[in-house]
């Protein structure tokens, strides 16, 4: 699943989904992906529908950890679960 909103992806990796690549588009948009599966489309789903909890610390730290990722930017570089992996992530 790719999106580029951020708040949900902080959301996603609060809840201990795995972060598998944060990519910039043509304009420098950020796309965050997750690896497809059923949890990572009923959190996407609680989240739009407002149905979301999440402990507040662990949202906030997700989301500075994806600002980083953006400021900081590097190509073939996959993102996982706070860890930096030089290899790319098998999906």
């Amino acid at each position: 699943m790719k999106s580029k909103d951020l708040n949900l992806a902080a959301y996603l990796i609060a809840k201990g989904q795995a972060l598998v690549c944060a990519i910039p588009d043509e304009n420098g948009k950020y796309y965050f992906e997750f690896m497809d599966d059923e949890n990572v489309e009923r959190l996407t789903e609680e989240y739009y529908l407002g149905h979301a909890l999440v402990n507040p610390y662990q949202f906030v730290i997700a989301q500075k950890t994806l600002k980083n990722i953006v400021r900081n930017y590097k190509p073939n570089v996959n993102y996982v679960k706070g860890t930096i992996l030089s290899q790319p992530v098998s999906r």
